[in-house]
C-alpha cells in the first residue's frame, strides 16, 4: 500500500465524532513541482510559498509558507467554489472536518494556521504562539491548547458547523496520539452569514517558517434528515488535476 494510501486509512480509522462522511478534498502536494508555488492556490505575496521534499508527515513532498515580515497567505478558496459554497447550498447544520499537518521552524514567531471564509474572514484560527504554545484564538479570547517544539509535526483535526458557529478541536502528533482537546469553541468571527463563501488559508508572519501537510475536507453526516449524499465535486490533490 503507497503511503498516501496508508495516510488516509489511517486518519479514516480514527476520525472526529466517529462518523462516517465523505471527503471532498485532498491535497497532499505530492504531483507539484517542487520550488514552484502549489498549484490552484492564490498567493498574497509573490513567492510566499512553494513545494519543498522535506520535511514531510507522508509522502515525498510538502508545502513551504516563509514569510520575510508580510503576512503571507495561501488560498485555494476560488480553486474549489462548489466545495467551499456547497455547504450553503443545503439547508441544515452541516458538520465539516478538517484535517491538516503543520511544523513550525521556530517558537519565537506568531504563526497562524487558519480555516477561513472567503474575504480574509476568518471562522477557526489556530496559532503557534511566540514562546511555544498553541493556541486556539476565538471570539471569546485566546485559548492555550498545549505546548509545542520547533521542527515537530502536530496535526489538527478541527469539525465545526455550516450554521452554529462553533467547533472542536483535537491536535495530535505525528503519530495520531492526542495531546490536547477542545470543544464548543466560538468561531474567531462569529457574526460571518451563510452568504460568504468557505475558503482556507495558511499564513506565517513576523519572519516565521510554517510547513504543511495532508490537507483533508471531509464532510461528516447530518443528524437532521437531509438529502445525502449532496451532489458536489469531490476533488482529489490539487496537483493531480489537468488543467
Amino acid at each position: 500500500m503507497s503511503p498516501r494510501r496508508l495516510f488516509l486509512a489511517f486518519f479514516l480509522g480514527s476520525v472526529a465524532l466517529g462518523a462516517a462522511g465523505i471527503i471532498r478534498l485532498t491535497l497532499g502536494f505530492e504531483s507539484d513541482s517542487v520550488g514552484s508555488p502549489p498549484l490552484g492556490a492564490g498567493l498574497n505575496v509573490k513567492d510566499c510559498a512553494w513545494i519543498t521534499n522535506a520535511p514531510v508527515l507522508s509522502g515525498r513532498q510538502s508545502l513551504a509558507v516563509v514569510s520575510t515580515g508580510q503576512l503571507a497567505r495561501v488560498d485555494w478558496g476560488t480553486y474549489y467554489p462548489d466545495l467551499f459554497g456547497g455547504w450553503y447550498r443545503q439547508a441544515g447544520n452541516v458538520p465539516v472536518n478538517v484535517r491538516v499537518a503543520a511544523r513550525a521552524a521556530q517558537t519565537n514567531a506568531a504563526l497562524d494556521l487558519w480555516l477561513a471564509k472567503d474575504a480574509q474572514q476568518t471562522a477557526v484560527r489556530i496559532q503557534f504562539a511566540p514562546g511555544g504554545a498553541l493556541v486556539a484564538v476565538t471570539a471569546e479570547g485566546p485559548k492555550t491548547l498545549c505546548r509545542y517544539a520547533a521542527d515537530t509535526w502536530y496535526v489538527f483535526d478541527a469539525t465545526f458547523w455550516t450554521e452554529t458557529p462553533r467547533y472542536d478541536l483535537v491536535v495530535s502528533d505525528r503519530h495520531g496520539a492526542p495531546l490536547a482537546t477542545a470543544s464548543n469553541l466560538a468561531w474567531f468571527q462569529p457574526s460571518l452569514t451563510n452568504s460568504v463563501l468557505f475558503g482556507f488559508a495558511f499564513s506565517a508572519q513576523d519572519r516565521g517558517v510554517l510547513f504543511v501537510d495532508d490537507l483533508m475536507v471531509r464532510d461528516i453526516e447530518p443528524t437532521e434528515k437531509l438529502p445525502w449524499p449532496r451532489p458536489l465535486v469531490v476533488y482529489p490533490d490539487a496537483g493531480a488535476e489537468t488543467r
